[in-house]
Order: structure tokens, then sequence, then C-alpha cells
């Protein structure tokens, strides 16, 4: 069973659409925004915007929570939205961290699709999996970029490790909270 979802929850206009798109929109803001609290790190820098991520399918459901995460894609096209202040095609084309930004609307999807009204542990369990979705593209991008798998595995995903166990346990935690407000 689906829990509602925040444009649901707190609708911010008497439209749903509208509501739903400014909550879209507002996603991809922060996420733009967690971009920017980076810590460059190579080839992978740790931001703080995988937790809008999984909180955009957490509480906007799967097939907006991902729609949140294309907008955040497409504005990158025109926009430094990305890491470091980072933006444009040219720079999404050739940046490592490619497949984790494409990675984005698939674990916003994969956590919106498996979050449900379970509680806590369930919302952990729907994050986990929509983190290793995307730790799944991201290692396939940095692969794509030359990357050995090696690399890709030890710098691309276990050095984050422990970063995303403290982003995944605060974010379900959140998550759990404004869900149960139904």
């Amino acid at each position: 069973m689906q829990a509602k979802t925040l444009p649901e929850i707190l609708p911010l206009t008497e439209n749903r659409a509208t509501s739903t798109l400014v909550w879209t929109v507002g996603f991809a803001i922060l996420t733009a925004a967690g971009a920017q609290l980076a810590l460059p790190t190579i080839p992978v820098p740790m931001t703080l915007q995988t937790p809008f991520v999984l909180l955009a399918g957490a509480l906007l459901g799967a097939r907006i929570g991902a729609w949140s995460q294309l907008t955040y894609l497409a504005a990158g096209t025109m926009l430094p939205v990305f890491a470091n202040g980072a933006g444009g095609l040219p720079y999404l084309a050739a940046t490592p961290t490619i497949g984790y930004l494409l990675g984005f609307p698939v674990a916003a999807l994969v956590t919106g699709a498996l979050v449900g009204r379970g509680g806590y542990l369930r919302t952990v369990l729907a994050m986990t999996l929509g983190m290793t979705a995307l730790f799944t593209c991201g290692m396939l991008g940095l692969v794509s970029k030359g990357f050995t798998w090696r690399v890709a595995f030890e710098a691309g995903f276990l050095d984050l490790q422990l970063f995303d166990v403290v982003k995944i346990a605060s974010t379900a935690f959140l998550a759990s909270l404004v869900l149960r407000t139904r």
C-alpha cells in the first residue's frame, strides 16, 4: 500500500497539478543546493544531493520523484547546478560522475516505488535499494569514462559508504516522520 505523497499531505495550492509542479521543482532546487555542499574527493565528490534524491522518491512518489531529478538534470544542462558550481551540456558529457547524475532519477523511482507505508525500517530498505541503483549507475559511468572496475568499486562505492549510511539513516527518519502525518 502506497503512502500519501507530500503534495497530498501538504498541498501548496488548491490546484493539484500546480502543487505537484511546485514540489517537483522544489526538490530539483534542493538537489542543486545539496550539490554545492561538496567535499572534493576523486573521482566522485561527497555531496548532500542524495538525501534530496531519496526524499524526492519517498515523499513525492516514484514518478514525481523521478521527474524532480530529471528536472534537476535538465537544469544542469544550462545552469551551474552540479557539484562545485559545474554545469552545461559539455560538462555533463565529460564528467566521470555522469552515471551518478543519471542514476538520480532511477534512485528516486526505486525509492518511491518501494517506500509504501512500512515505517522507518521499510523506508531504510527502500532508500538502501535506491542507493544501490544509484551506485550501480555511478560505477557503470566511471567505467565508461575509463576507470577500472576496481577503482569504480573502491573509489566510487566503498569510499562513500560511511557517509551514505549516515545519510540514509537520517533521511529515512525524516521521511518516516513526514509520511506518518497522513
